[in-house]
């Protein structure tokens, strides 16, 4: 893009170069045919000209928005640097694992699970209790994300706890 960006302003400087050289062609010639046929010659060099110009213009748009998009895209990821660290992964005794909310960085917020999907993708999917026990142990309810949909599998009994910040991979229930 950048490239096509450069070449529309290399050929937009040609342009007014020819443009340039027919006006002082046009200036010397004294035939009347011969000053028609230049001045034609130049009308079309301007508009190949402002051609490009309009592409080159239309390129830095492009570029333009690309690059708020990168920028939103960036500041998306810093805030959700800042946000990841407030919680750690923790086991739910079936095999799965959850992210929990750390007490020390709730600043008030209640005990929850995040899904580890959704937070490996830079989001904080919350994991909500069905309440619909299909299947498999009955001692164990799923835990659905509000964000992808994913399921894990938590025994009736657990529910949320703030995580500890000293040790790693412990029960949060």
């Amino acid at each position: 893009m950048v490239i096509e960006y450069l070449a529309a302003f290399s050929g937009i400087a040609g342009a007014f170069k020819s443009a340039t050289d027919l006006t002082k062609a046009i200036s010397d010639l004294t035939d009347d045919t011969a000053i028609k046929a230049k001045t034609v010659e130049l009308q079309a060099q301007i508009l190949a000209a402002q051609n490009m110009a309009l592409t080159a213009q239309t390129t830095q748009f492009t570029l333009l928005d690309e690059k708020r998009a990168l920028e939103a895209k960036i500041a998306e990821m810093e805030a959700w640097g800042s946000q990841k660290i407030r919680y750690k992964l923790c086991s739910v005794g079936t095999g799965s694992v959850v992210y929990a909310l750390l007490e020390s960085q709730s600043n008030g917020d209640p005990p929850h699970w995040l899904c580890p999907q959704c937070y490996a993708h830079g989001k904080p999917g919350f994991l909500q209790k069905t309440g619909l026990n299909t299947g498999g142990r009955p001692d164990h309810f799923p835990h659905e994300c509000m964000e992808c949909g994913r399921s894990v599998r938590v025994p009736w009994s657990a529910r949320p706890r703030y995580a500890e910040q000293e040790t790693q991979h412990e029960h949060p229930a």
